[in-house]
């Protein structure tokens, strides 16, 4: 069984085997989802829907078997990058314990050495609050192209190591952006945070409080809004247990609402609006152009032609 991110299930809910409900759908009390279909909505609804080309592709690239020698050299490499995800995590926590325990010899010794209450108190509130943020925020950015790299089109499964790499990577971007995403997002700094994580980011577009799930395969457009605790790039899960990466494009002139989620593989033409709250994904835009016009609901469903953005 397969359930998406903000879901909402009632009681005596009965979701049968290698079924699926899609993000932000809801259902009710005493609804039963029947085997192998996927619901939708709020409330939620069967979904006819099929893979899609890229999706095939992708299950045949999956499906074919790799050479003896290419599978060692894989393994290999593997190895490699689990014992950077070790070194990393060691990393990590080593650097948090230490700053927590010198972080008051460390405040006393500057005071001692600059002999004045002003400095003091700018070093006391630099150090303090600000320098376990940055150092995960330069963390991040460091363990995304060690154990990522460039993220390309392809799928993977929830069994393979790469999955694990990716959710070490993913969690900590969680963190980062959700904890401490203040200090860069929704600021002049924002795009260039996202363009060392390999976003294809404009510099002159607003940037909230957001996530990222596919990182280069994103693409931001000249002067975007994106709000505060969207998605941009959410991937779904099928009932293999296969996770498929595909672009995302947001072109010039877009809005996404607070919390909307674009799923991966979904493109927002020119000057197109995604309200809050809502969930736009590829199935949406098979029968309509997204440019120019205003999208709500989740599923996301086409509102009226957008007249406001010049």
């Amino acid at each position: 069984v397969t359930i998406g991110n903000a879901c909402n299930i009632q009681g005596q809910v009965t979701m049968k085997r290698n079924s699926t409900l899609k993000a932000k759908s809801v259902l009710v009390h005493g609804m039963v989802v029947p085997e192998n279909q996927v619901w939708e909505g709020n409330v939620a609804q069967y979904s006819n829907e099929t893979e899609t080309g890229l999706e095939t592709r992708l299950h045949a690239k999956s499906s074919k078997k790799l050479p003896m020698p290419f599978t060692l050299i894989l393994a290999k490499w593997e190895m490699k990058q689990a014992v950077l995800l070790a070194i990393a995590s060691t990393c990590i926590v080593t650097i948090l314990v230490l700053v927590e325990l010198l972080k008051v010899p460390l405040l006393l010794a500057l005071h001692l050495l600059t002999r004045s209450t002003t400095v003091s108190l700018v070093l006391t509130l630099l150090i303090g609050s600000n320098f376990v943020p940055c150092m995960l925020l330069v963390m991040q950015v460091i363990l995304k192209w060690l154990l990522l790299g460039k993220v390309t089109e392809h799928c993977f499964s929830l069994h393979d190591f790469y999955y694990v790499r990716y959710w070490f990577v993913y969690t900590l971007t969680d963190i980062c952006t959700y904890k401490y995403g203040f200090l860069v997002q929704s600021s002049v700094f924002g795009s260039i945070y996202l363009r060392l994580l390999g976003v294809k980011a404009s510099r002159n577009s607003y940037v909230g409080n957001f996530v990222t799930h596919n990182f280069d395969l994103t693409s931001i457009g000249e002067s975007v809004f994106i709000g505060n605790f969207s998605s941009i790039g959410a991937w779904t899960v099928n009932n293999s247990h296969v996770i498929h990466f595909e672009k995302t494009r947001i072109e010039d002139k877009c809005v996404v609402g607070n919390h909307g989620i674009v799923m991966s593989g979904v493109t927002m033409e020119t000057k197109s609006v995604l309200a809050a709250n809502a969930k736009l994904e590829t199935s949406d835009l098979v029968n309509a152009s997204s440019k120019e016009t205003i999208w709500i609901g989740s599923p996301a469903v086409k509102f009226k032609n957008n007249s406001c953005i010049s």
